[in-house]
């Protein structure tokens, strides 16, 4: 196959993949750009939200405030405990139905979330998760910001939603490599005895610059290809993450192939499941402040702050979390799942470090939601989503232009054949007329 045949079917592979794709990425670009700084907007459109006021009272114990909200719930289960009490944030306790003894199952109704005043334990609010269903109209300051992360995780269709963006995903991924091919410089021809072409860098440096002054369509084709080729870096990782999200069946034996397997807790898989926690939680806690202890010299990382202890009934284990990475803490936990009878670690579980694909799965997830590096990268991403939709934009702007001019093409070969065929019938009846007139 001749080069420029080949290069012609891969043009046509990146247009149909690039309209194919347009519509989804110019929503998850534009969604994109503003929850880059989802916290920042939620603070400023709902600063109510959750919050109580700051005191110079002291702040109730986490366990106490369990306790409390137990009274509160007496028939609710809960087995775990939010060890992170925050001086201006309301405190958040779950209960779990009680087992149907009928049919040894929870129902699905009946849970309980109650909001607890941190200095009080006094009760502000309560709901039921389980009830709860996302109706995001009317729009309003209190649900934007959540309609908007439904929008750009699942185009707020559920499980549907997500499938698409994950097979949206890997077409990006792929066309991410064709997009580049398409920008290469043609291989020269033979040149005239004594001279030289140019470097092929220097021959490709001109797909990276804009021309200007331009047309409209110079223009838009510059900022299309010098814009995805500035930015490629970064519209490859999304394009990795986002699968990784929303496609993992595809993504994660990839990944696990470059990077090794994700960790799998045999460990936590030897003990019996109980019911109820054999260590009452409050000695549980100090058991596991040990042990974690103990894994942060071994490992080298430090605990910053107490996240979360969890008794795993289907398991018989405990989890306690922290905050131990330095990278990665505000996002994912340091945590150890433990047997509190036996006072010994099964499992330890780090955001960095200790297994690849899991370093590679959380940097993948900093990259995508802005969670690392402060607002400087919040700054970035936000950028990105719109060069995103700027991308989106003009492929659909460049294939447009190009339609009308194929079919401006093809009309005028249609007039011009039109125009042949009535010159070759005016030729052909000029004689015999000429003939006729004689005769008469």
């Amino acid at each position: 196959m001749a080069r420029a045949a080949w290069r012609q079917r891969w043009v046509w592979v990146h247009r149909v993949a690039g309209l194919a794709m347009a519509g989804f990425l110019l929503v998850v670009g534009l969604t994109g750009s503003v929850l880059a700084f989802r916290q920042e907007l939620d603070d400023w459109l709902n600063p109510q939200r959750d919050r109580v006021a700051l005191r110079s009272a002291a702040l109730l114990d986490p366990f106490e405030l369990r306790d409390r909200a137990q009274a509160l719930v007496p028939d609710g289960t809960n087995d775990d405990v939010d060890l992170n009490v925050r001086p201006d944030r309301v405190y958040e306790v779950s209960f779990a139905p009680p087992v149907d003894p009928s049919t040894g199952q929870r129902p699905q109704t009946g849970y309980v979330a109650l909001k607890l005043d941190p200095y009080t334990g006094e009760e502000l609010s309560r709901t039921d998760p389980s009830r709860h269903e996302q109706h995001f109209w009317p729009l309003h300051r209190g649900n934007l910001l959540d309609f908007l992360w439904q929008l750009h995780v699942q185009l707020a269709l559920g499980h549907v939603g997500g499938l698409v963006l994950g097979i949206v995903a890997l077409v990006w991924l792929v066309d991410c490599f064709v997009g580049v091919y398409l920008t290469l410089p043609a291989r020269a021809g033979p040149s005239a005895v004594g001279a030289t072409h140019p470097a092929w860098t220097a021959r490709w440096w001109p797909a990276w610059k804009l021309k200007w002054p331009a047309s409209p369509f110079r223009l838009n084709f510059d900022l299309h290809r010098a814009g995805g080729l500035w930015t490629w870096a970064f519209l490859f990782m999304f394009a990795w993450s986002s699968g990784t999200f929303n496609l993992p069946a595809v993504f994660h034996p990839v990944n696990d192939f470059l990077f090794g397997p994700r960790p799998t807790w045999t460990a936590a898989g030897t003990l019996q499941a109980q019911a109820v926690s054999p260590v009452d939680l409050r000695t549980a806690h100090a058991i596991a402040r040990r042990l974690m202890a103990e894994q942060a010299r071994l490992h080298g990382f430090v605990v910053r702050r107490e996240r979360q202890l969890v008794y795993v009934p289907q398991g018989g284990y405990h989890n306690y979390g922290v905050d131990g990475d330095a990278l990665f803490g505000g996002q994912d936990t340091t945590f150890i799942r433990f047997d509190a009878v036996r006072q010994q670690v099964l499992d330890l579980y780090m955001p960095s470090g200790l297994h690849a694909s899991v370093t590679l799965v959380n940097w993948l997830s900093g990259l995508h939601t802005a969670a690392i590096w402060g607002w400087p990268y919040k700054a970035v991403v936000c950028l990105m989503g719109l060069v995103i939709s700027l991308l989106s934009v003009t492929g659909i702007y460049l294939w447009w232009k190009k339609r009308q001019a194929r079919e401006i093409a093809i009309r005028l070969e249609r007039e011009r054949e039109a125009m042949a065929a009535l010159g070759n019938v005016t030729q052909a009846r000029v004689p015999q007329l000429f003939t006729r007139d004689r005769e008469t």
